[in-house]
């Protein structure tokens, strides 16, 4: 009588603290047993390594040749790039539209407060001027300190 072949193999192996702890929270995660899930895990792994090794082939503008696996990861890569490009220019695009609004409404907001000065004689024209521009310094610092603390208005 012929012995029947074993389906499975038992494996012992010791393995870190660090690593004993993540398998027990992936198995309770996923609500394995610790032996079900590595596995479970082995199986993922070796089809992954399978799926890397073996070379994906895509058609390049030479007759009969092919591209290999690098090929293939340096497009995808490519093409992540160009996405993350897109995502990033449509944000800047977004902060350029917002500080051309704030321009606006700054450029707004002083139309309307020349509105309701009332203008200054000659004569006093000299003396406002030299106000004016001690108190557009001192704001300037007052938003230069603002700036440098990370903007806390306190």
């Amino acid at each position: 009588m012929k012995k029947k072949p074993r389906v499975e193999y038992r494996i012992r192996s010791s393995v870190s603290p660090a690593l004993y702890e993540r398998i027990l929270r992936e198995a309770a995660a996923r609500r394995l047993s610790v032996s079900r899930c590595i596995r479970a895990d082995l199986q993922e792994l070796y089809a992954i390594r399978d799926e890397l090794a073996r070379p994906i082939e895509v058609a390049t503008p030479e007759p009969g040749r092919k591209s290999s696996l690098l090929h293939r990861l340096l497009a995808e890569t490519e093409t992540r790039l160009a996405a993350d490009l897109g995502r990033q220019l449509g944000e800047l695009e977004a902060l350029r539209s917002a500080v051309r609004r704030i321009e606006v409404m700054l450029d707004r907001q002083y139309v309307g407060l020349m509105l309701y000065l009332p203008d200054v004689p000659e004569e006093n024209e000299d003396v406002r001027a030299r106000g004016a521009h001690r108190r557009y310094e001192a704001w300037k610092e007052a938003v230069r300190q603002l700036l440098h603390r990370g903007g806390d208005h306190a």
